[in-house]
């Protein structure tokens, strides 16, 4: 009997159920790092599915170096979906602070005293040897801050990447009809040439989810060196994906201004996200946190770029500095993006700000959870956003956000905000001054965010399960 061809292998594929799989190409790429807003969607989706629909989703990754797609094994997809315990990698006890908040209250005035005491007996030494003596202090105090981080990464990086067996690579086997479901927009590596191949080739059907485009629609906003780059994946992205999800109904606007210069009409979706509270820190204070007093700073989150409007943000702290000199920090957290190696050098600089303007990265989720439930409030100036993940996990916390107008935060914040335009530094100054120094103004705030109900990744779980299980 001849070889069946590929019209009768088509043939038999049609008899076969089709199968669902689940891409995390991106959450595995930054295994061991904390997760910015992307690979948290990819992470909580993918978890949901494991955790309620065991055996129905098959993850799979992405493998650049072989231009495939290679199965997970399921102790590799659960080194990804459950990271907490080996990213929250304790340093050694000899590093470690261990009496948490009660010894750094007991540390504090020491080092005050001590302080002191080296002032007086440098009092008659050159200035020129003061200076020195302080400048070599801080070099020590930076070198060992960044051993420690150091050790702590690589410690971190070494526990929580998971690898794929060299018995492993073997490319998945799509069947035509099987639908391949990829949230992370990882497109490094040929990922979306790749995967229209096998959507050509084997009747593959894909779901994409679409975040943002702003690389497409404020191009000056980005890395002029990936500006063509993404503008490319993007037109790439439409013509692979038979559905597209996006986070916000803004995102599903600018999607379709997208779309006409293009033949593909793929069907589009929106799903909101979940905030559920982040899961509280093991110690009394976390190690990787700075001295900060519960209630007497403010958090901003987010990755340091420009359409972020750090710099808005660190104007503000140095005129309100300037105003009130018992001004608490302003506590940033998120790594570095694109273009901003200016502004950090600018905040390093800055001896004004010095311990008011905290820029923080690389911390657990545990430890960011300990600065949302600590806070007064947050801060959200973005230019533009594709949904703002940090308003939503704010109001999640019952804290309140002073937030842009940008449309996708609005949308989020459901009325409950007083949005602000993030170029009116009046308005951000005049907000900002009057919660910091009216207790009554903020609790009012407080009160009329309390029936604020956040939507659970559960929530959203079930929702996109039937956006693409139920996809056929």
């Amino acid at each position: 009997m001849p070889p069946a061809d590929g019209s009768d292998r088509m043939a038999q594929s049609a008899n076969r159920p089709p199968r669902l799989f689940f891409d995390l190409t991106l959450s595995r790429r930054l295994a061991g790092q904390p997760p910015v807003g992307i690979v948290r969607t990819e992470v909580r989706f993918a978890a949901h599915l494991h955790h309620t629909r065991p055996g129905l989703y098959n993850f799979c990754v992405f493998h650049g170096d072989l231009g495939e797609f290679v199965a997970l094994e399921r102790d590799e997809a659960i080194a990804i979906l459950e990271p907490t315990a080996t990213r929250d990698v304790p340093s050694p006890p000899a590093i470690r602070p261990a009496g948490g908040w009660l010894e750094h209250r007991l540390k504090r005035p020491i080092r005050r005293t001590a302080l002191r005491l080296v002032s007086r007996l440098a009092a008659p030494l050159p200035p020129q040897l003061i200076e020195l003596a302080r400048s070599a202090g801080k070099l020590c105090v930076a070198t060992a801050a960044l051993g420690r981080a150091l050790i702590d990464h690589a410690w971190a990086a070494g526990a929580a990447r998971p690898r794929i067996l060299a018995d492993s690579r073997r490319p998945v086997e799509f069947h035509p009809g099987d639908i391949l479901v990829s949230v992370g927009m990882a497109w490094q590596d040929g990922f979306l040439a790749r995967l229209l191949a096998k959507k050509q080739e084997r009747g593959l059907r894909v779901v994409m989810f679409c975040h943002d485009l702003i690389p497409v629609d404020f191009p000056h906003l980005v890395a002029p060196t990936e500006v063509a780059f993404f503008r490319k994946c993007y037109v790439d992205m439409v013509q692979c994906a038979d559905k597209i999800l996006c986070n916000s109904s803004h995102t599903r606007e600018r999607l379709l201004h997208f779309l006409p210069g293009l033949d593909c009409r793929p069907v589009l979706a929106t799903i909101e996200l979940g905030s559920d509270p982040l899961p509280p820190p093991t110690h009394d204070w976390p190690a990787r946190l700075p001295l900060l007093e519960p209630g007497r700073f403010v958090l901003f989150v987010s990755t340091v770029e420009i359409r972020k409007n750090h710099r808005r943000a660190s104007q503000l702290w140095r005129r309100l500095n300037e105003a009130e000199p018992s001004l608490v920090p302003l506590v940033c957290v998120g790594g570095v993006g694109w273009r901003t190696n200016d502004l950090t050098r600018l905040i390093a600089a800055d001896r004004d700000l010095r311990g008011k303007l905290i820029l923080l990265g690389g911390l657990a989720d545990a430890d960011l959870g300990w600065l949302y439930r600590n806070c007064a409030f947050t801060l959200y100036p973005s230019f533009f956003e594709g949904w703002g993940l940090p308003v939503a996990e704010s109001l999640a916390y019952g804290k309140y956000c002073v937030a842009s107008t940008a449309p996708s935060v609005a949308e989020l914040s459901r009325g409950m905000l007083d949005l602000l335009d993030p170029l009116d530094f009046a308005a951000w100054y005049r907000e900002v001054r009057r919660l910091l120094t009216d207790p009554g103004y903020l609790r009012t705030k407080e009160r009329r965010i309390a029936g604020y109900r956040p939507r659970s990744w559960a929530e959203a779980g079930e929702q996109f399960v039937a956006e693409t299980a139920g996809f056929r």
